[in-house]
């Protein structure tokens, strides 16, 4: 072999590969800080859960008491 030439990347080039893992990395950093705003949600009380589920259920049962009238009908 005639003695390879491997060429240096320049400090100012883009297309270097510590500069595209660089870009790479702080794309990565973004999305990740991303999700995790959107996975930290603010938990509701326990109280205003429970009253949630009970309303829903409520409404629920009146619609199959509403439902088997109008069958009825």
């Amino acid at each position: 072999m005639a003695g390879e030439s491997i060429p240096k990347p320049v400090a100012g080039n883009y297309n270097s590969i510590a500069a595209q893992y660089a870009r790479a990395k702080a794309a990565k950093d973004a999305a990740e800080a991303g999700k995790a705003k959107a996975i930290q949600k603010p938990a509701k009380p326990w109280s205003e859960q429970l009253n949630e589920r009970k309303a829903s259920k409520f409404k629920n049962g009146w619609n199959w008491v509403v439902g088997f009238f109008v069958w009825l009908l």
